[in-house]
């Protein structure tokens, strides 16, 4: 496993909280004093560390709280909730890397938050082989150009640098 996807369920830190809650009954006060944070926090951490084991509970290997944040978050929004999702979107080349565009797409769209590391991530975590070095050779991607839904190109009649130029005369006056 990588460095990306989760070697141990909870951290040294989310144990401790854990331990000290609930075996030793100590308040999220002394808690956050302990380690230096806020009362806030400290409930923070134990709540996401019982979410993180529930989360384990109910789907084991297939817990999307093994996974980093970013990646998380991505599968959510793309309402995709267990591993055989993911390599289904993956198999079927709904979700994809772009090479030329070196980012990632689900269908035409870019999803321009996640990038080569949450590739990456979503290959390990379904068991497909990782790609060798960084992201290929932008000469050697054959697909076409998907639709950016946030790209505002421009088509003006007579090319850019007409209206530019004819802006720029605008603005001289």
């Amino acid at each position: 496993m990588s460095m990306n996807i989760r070697r141990e369920l909870l951290s040294k830190r989310e144990q401790q909280v854990l331990r000290l809650r609930e075996e030793e009954q100590v308040s999220y006060r002394r808690i956050g004093e302990e380690l230096g944070v806020s009362v806030h926090r400290a409930r923070q951490i134990f709540a996401e560390a019982k979410e993180r084991m529930r989360d384990h509970d109910e789907n084991q290997e297939d817990a999307l709280s093994l996974l980093p944040g970013r990646v998380v978050t991505l599968l959510t929004w793309l309402d995709l909730s267990s591993r055989a999702e993911v390599k289904a979107a993956v198999d079927g080349k709904r979700l994809r890397w772009w090479v030329r565009g070196q980012k990632l797409l689900w269908g035409e769209k870019v999803l321009r938050h996640a990038g080569w590391k949450s590739w990456l991530v979503l290959l390990e975590w379904t068991g497909f082989p990782l790609p060798q070095g960084g992201p290929a050779d932008p000469s050697q991607d054959q697909e076409p150009e998907p639709k950016d839904p946030y790209r505002r190109d421009l088509d003006l009649p007579g090319g850019w640098s007409e209206w530019g130029g004819a802006l720029n005369e605008d603005l001289d006056d």
